[in-house]
């Protein structure tokens, strides 16, 4: 994570110049890398996004559970057109916006804007 914000930090300085407060800039770059990391990856099924793995069994409660919420996330993902629910599971696998936009043909800001409503309609459905 340190690595990947020191690289960001040479990307910023070269388009932007160095940040007024250089360290706050950091501390706030690997915070969402860590947080990013951590709903990304998927330690055990019970603690999907978890950082810390916890080898606890999963109780049959747990396991309808989330069979039910899996259930819903795909069915909500299913009512999203192909465009927004391929950029979503794109970026939940971990490619970044100018990789994703080029795999769905469109220009960055249209695919952010595309994904922003996209997360709005699953939150909205999921939700209900």
């Amino acid at each position: 994570l340190v690595q990947e914000a020191l690289l960001r930090l040479m990307v910023e300085v070269d388009t932007k110049g160095s940040p007024d407060n250089v360290r706050a800039w950091l501390h706030r770059v690997v915070t969402n890398l860590a947080l990013s990391l951590g709903r990304r990856t998927t330690v055990s099924r019970r603690h999907a996004g978890a950082l810390v793995c916890r080898d606890e069994p999963a109780t049959p409660e747990a396991i309808v559970l989330d069979h039910e919420a899996r259930s819903a996330l795909t069915v909500a993902l299913g009512t999203l057109p192909e465009a927004a629910r391929t950029a979503l599971l794109l970026a939940a696998s971990g490619y970044q916006g100018a990789e994703i936009a080029a795999a769905i043909g469109r220009s960055d800001t249209a695919t952010r804007t595309m994904m922003s409503r996209a997360r709005l309609k699953l939150r909205g459905s999921l939700a209900a």
